[in-house]
């Protein structure tokens, strides 16, 4: 089994702090960034929800204000990660009886310089 969400924190903190830069990941239409540890090891995949597409900070060239249509039509931009983490939490709750395999997912704030 998976690392705590609190031990992933406490260890992508001690790589900011040793000056490991979170790593944007090439493919996909959202800012996605690989967040490693100290042995520069990936532990976490951080998505932030001003990047995802037809949102104010894209990094991908889909920009757009919070609230467009994004590529799914039923999903406004700025959303995305709501309902992920909507998933992850229904999954936890109903773990006894049904299993969909949602990674591990929680509200975070990163600051970074870079």
């Amino acid at each position: 089994m998976g690392h705590s969400i609190e031990k992933i924190i406490e260890d992508a903190l001690t790589a900011f702090i040793k000056g490991l830069k979170p790593k944007l990941l090439e493919d996909g239409t959202s800012g996605e960034y690989q967040i490693r540890n100290a042995n520069k090891e990936t532990i976490a995949i951080f998505k932030p929800f001003d990047e995802e597409p037809n949102t104010p900070n894209n990094s991908k060239g889909y920009s757009g204000p919070f609230g467009s249509e994004s590529f799914r039509p039923e999903i406004l931009s700025g959303e995305a990660t709501i309902r992920e983490e909507a998933a992850y939490l229904l999954e936890s709750f109903y773990r006894n009886k049904y299993k969909f395999d949602i990674p591990s997912t929680t509200f975070v704030e990163i600051c970074h310089k870079t």
